[in-house]
């Protein structure tokens, strides 16, 4: 991921970009499935995160953990994804 694409990235989430989080992949399809997350949901996972002591949480604060979350595949953006990802509706 660019610096670029990272900037972008944060600065989408600050005014309100909604985020996915992997749900599953469909062998069939051959598709990457996505559930959107509120931001509520974040904070909430990066809180457990840091007081359960998780090094990304603890030392780069909530955006940090957010754009290292982005980078190791467990959220994303809509325009991050790629062409065999799907949104999954709830």
């Amino acid at each position: 991921m660019s610096v670029m694409e990272t900037l972008k990235l944060w600065a989408d989430f600050h005014v309100g970009q909604q985020m996915y989080a992997y749900d599953h992949f469909d062998v069939v399809e051959s598709k990457s499935y996505w559930r959107p997350v509120s931001k509520t949901y974040l904070v909430c996972a990066w809180l457990r995160e840091l007081l359960s002591g998780v090094r990304d949480a603890r030392l780069c604060g909530f955006q940090g953990w957010v754009y290292c979350m982005v980078k190791d595949g467990e959220y994303t953006t809509q325009e991050l994804m790629g062409l065999n990802d799907e949104i999954e509706v709830l």
